[in-house]
């Protein structure tokens, strides 16, 4: 028996642990071959599939990328067409069960034939879109193929043809159910363009600056977005067609030599009359023309209606209620008259108008008035246009929005009585010196932001706020803030000049970069001002500086509005064994460092002088060299407004330091 297991058994064992070797080893060694017969058709990379291969490691010009199948969109991964790829492949398996890596395969040097059209795989690679063209590769007419690699062509991507200036003629496959914003903009060159049934809109800018454009059919389209048509200057006719339910603001900007605006009379939402297209249910001009007659039916004349596009003479009829934004916005006559029939006029409804010497309204007109040849709100008192001629007048309780944008004159005189002077009142002009009368107590935001003449505002008492940029960008040289002043914005006094501030300590709010540029920072401590709640101003004073290798004095300014802390004005003043000085500096930044000087311990701030010991002490020591937050501004809250803190030292040795 035994000798029976032993001639049975054992050679089966054997036979059972080679095969169990021959096994193992075949994992261990078995290698995935790499790919073969790379290559590259209409700008996708294909390769022949390898045995055991799951996934695939693909270096183009020594950048890796991973692919899951045995091709691969070139323009996937570059966002821009290259004229040649060095490109290799490895193959690579599951590596649980000891399938490993293969060896990169031989380089495949693919040199790329110029092609006009930037495909891209979109929608789970079952379509595709056009992302961009080759502007150099396309002249003349061109017809944009419906399918590529099999697959059809449904989108253009925003600004795909941009500039593609030697085009004249473009024909879209009736694939196409979706074009970009700007798609085609700055076409200078196109004339015409066949557009599909499936395409439903007309987006943002689609065909601005279309120059030689001179004519457009719009089969199927339910939206013609803002600036559609702005700038095709040889466009002669536009008809809307009944699919179309909304458009835009500005369609027909600076089409100077159209002439034809017609709506077809079964549309449900829009309707011409007088080459005026008329928005059913409020009765607005939404677009006009050179040629336009403003109907009777017409109650609006929309945003931007006429932009660039205005008839000559243009006169307001009475059958005109409302003058929405821009209305009149390239308004070249020399004088304006607002009918009664008037009854609403947004703040900005015309814009430059360098030939506007005289306005009136009608004496009738319920709502506004004129007198100095500036538009009045009755019941507000407010200016809301004036022209370069304009004489504010007495009784004025504002100056509204953008009323004097681009003012062309020297000298502007606010009279007595004026509160308030809105938003961008005098944005852009080139008055040199405002009076601003002792009612002022509000200049809001950009009031006279890049007016870069003006040198003279003396700012009134009673003032109670500055906005944000209200004076950037001006050449104002001094700015005394008055005491009652409790807000300024942001960038208020940003400027390109540099100017001289004088600051009361009673300011509530400061923005951030109020006084950027200033380079002579006067704190006027010593005003009588009333302790203020929310906020606090606090000035520190102190000895050495992380900057400074010297024995410095500075002086330092902040407010604390409980929710951060605004770094506002530092003061130096300095000796060294080279020079003695002063300067000063602003700065949006937050941050208080620990003060230096040498042969001392910095212990905090004592608002008693010559103490030893700190009332507030820093957050944290930090290194000499550091410039980091170091005061918990909290601690400054149980101290009222201007009081003076000094450094308070422990003298070390020069080692311990």
């Amino acid at each position: 028996m035994q000798k029976l297991i032993k001639k049975v058994l054992i050679p089966i064992f054997f036979i059972l642990s080679v095969a169990a070797f021959v096994s193992c080893k075949k994992a261990e060694d078995i290698l995935i071959l790499p790919p073969e017969n790379i290559r590259v058709e209409n700008d996708y990379l294909f390769w022949d599939e390898a045995l055991h291969a799951e996934w695939y490691l693909v270096n183009i010009d020594g950048t890796e990328y991973e692919a899951d199948t045995n091709s691969l969109n070139l323009f996937e991964i570059t966002t821009e067409p290259k004229s040649s790829y060095q490109i290799r492949i490895k193959s690579c398996g599951d590596e649980t069960v000891n399938y490993k890596k293969s060896e990169w395969s031989a380089l495949c040097d693919y040199q790329r034939e110029k092609q006009p059209f930037l495909f891209q795989s979109i929608n789970n690679n079952t379509e595709y879109q056009i992302k961009a063209v080759d502007p150099e590769s396309l002249n003349g007419s061109v017809i944009l193929p419906a399918y590529f690699n099999n697959k059809p062509i449904t989108k253009i991507m925003p600004c795909a043809f941009k500039n593609a200036v030697n085009v004249t003629a473009v024909k879209l496959p009736y694939t196409i159910a979706e074009i970009g914003n700007s798609a085609f903009y700055n076409c200078t060159g196109l004339q015409r363009i066949e557009l599909p049934d499936g395409l439903k809109e007309i987006p943002l800018e689609a065909f601005y600056n279309c120059a030689a454009l001179t004519e457009i059919n719009l089969p199927g389209v339910t939206k013609i977005s803002t600036s559609a048509f702005y700038k095709c200057s040889s466009l002669t006719s536009l008809h809307i067609p009944q699919s179309v339910r909304e458009i835009g603001n500005c369609i027909t900007a600076y089409c100077k030599n159209l002439t034809s605006l017609t709506v077809a009379e079964n549309n449900l939402f829009y309707e011409s009359e007088g080459n005026c297209i008329i928005k059913k249910s409020t009765h607005t001009i939404i677009a006009g023309c050179i040629a336009s007659v403003i109907p009777q039916s017409a109650k609006t004349i929309g945003s931007l209606a006429f932009c660039g596009s205005m008839p000559e003479p243009f006169v307001i009829p009475s059958n005109i209620e409302k003058l929405e934004l821009c209305a009149l916005s390239t308004y070249s006559g020399k004088t304006l008259v607002i009918p009664a029939s008037v009854t609403y006029i947004d703040y900005e409804f015309i814009g430059y108008c360098p030939n506007l010497t005289q306005i009136t309204v009608a004496e009738n007109n319920p709502v506004y008035r004129s007198e100095g040849n500036c538009i009045i709100e009755k019941a507000t008192g407010t200016v809301v246009k004036g022209c370069n001629t304009s004489v504010i007048p007495q009784g004025i309780k504002a100056i509204g929005p953008c009323a004097f944008k681009w003012f062309q004159a020297e000298e502007i005189v606010i009279p007595h009585g004026v509160e308030i002077i809105y938003e961008e009142a005098f944005l852009e002009s080139t008055v040199k010196k405002v009076v601003l009368p002792d009612t002022l107590t509000e200049i809001r935001g950009s009031a006279f932001k890049e007016c870069h003449s003006l040198a003279e505002a003396a700012l009134p008492y009673g003032l109670i706020k500055i906005g944000s940029e209200a004076f950037f960008k001006t050449n104002l040289q001094y700015a005394n803030i008055p005491e009652t002043v409790k807000e300024i914005g942001t960038n208020a006094f940003a400027s390109h000049s540099f100017l001289t501030v004088i600051l009361p300590s009673c300011v509530e709010k400061i923005g951030n970069t109020a006084f950027i540029n200033a380079i002579t920072f006067v704190n006027a401590t010593k005003r009588e001002c009333e302790a203020k709640s929310g906020w606090a101003i606090y000035t520190i004073m102190g000895t050495g500086a992380p900057w400074h290798n010297s024995n410095a004095v500075y002086e330092c300014t902040f407010a604390d509005d409980e929710n951060g802390k605004y770094l506002y004005s530092w003061k130096y003043t300095f000796e060294t064994d080279e020079e003695t000085g002063e300067t000063s500096y602003f700065s949006g930044l937050a941050e208080i460092g620990i003060p230096f000087r040498k042969g001392y311990r910095f212990l905090g701030l004592s608002a008693t002088e010559g103490s030893s010991v700190p009332d507030i002490v820093p957050a944290k020591f930090l290194n000499h060299e550091e410039f980091l937050t170091a005061f918990d501004f909290q601690q400054l809250k149980n101290y009222k407004n201007g009081t003076v803190f000094y450094s308070v030292w422990e003298a070390v040795d020069t080692a311990e330091e």
